[in-house]
């Protein structure tokens, strides 16, 4: 719950991307992920486009086709990150110093930086990224991605 920003803010900052082009393909593993991805494509009014569901080797192949990974400090970021694709990413009560991804390349977003134990943190900190936080963060990897 600590890593969980909100789907209706994904679902908004999907819209915005369209808006550069990028169709946003919504990747989930498990049941619950599932139904989450479901709210973000539904707060997209279809921009986003929901993944089919993958096994380690395709999300590998999915992140490595990316043009940047839009998410929370969790193993696809850490993976799309290890694959050289640019991560727009979201760090609640883990220090973004220590929890990377590392290089220039990247767009970390920490607002609230508290040291709890992350698997008993609420989501505030998470919750205190704003949706302009993050569409600037994708506005900014975008032009390092296609300069003018």
């Amino acid at each position: 719950m600590s890593r969980m920003w909100s789907m209706e803010r994904y679902g908004e900052v999907a819209k915005h991307l369209r808006r550069h082009g990028i169709a946003p393909l919504v990747l989930w593993g498990g049941t619950r992920e599932y139904q989450l991805a479901k709210q973000v494509i539904d707060v997209s009014e279809g921009t986003a486009v929901l993944a089919p569901d993958t096994t380690l080797p395709q999300l590998a192949a999915i992140l490595q086709a990316s043009e940047f990974y839009l998410g929370s400090e969790t193993g696809p970021m850490h993976l799309a990150a290890a694959l050289g694709v640019g991560c727009v990413s979201l760090h609640g009560p883990t220090s973004f110093e220590k929890s990377g991804p590392y290089g220039s390349q990247h767009e970390p977003i920490q607002r609230i930086y508290s040291p709890e134990n992350r698997k008993t943190a609420s989501n505030e900190s998470m919750m205190a990224i704003s949706i302009d936080d993050v569409v600037k963060a994708c506005d900014r990897i975008i032009k390092k991605l296609r300069p003018a």
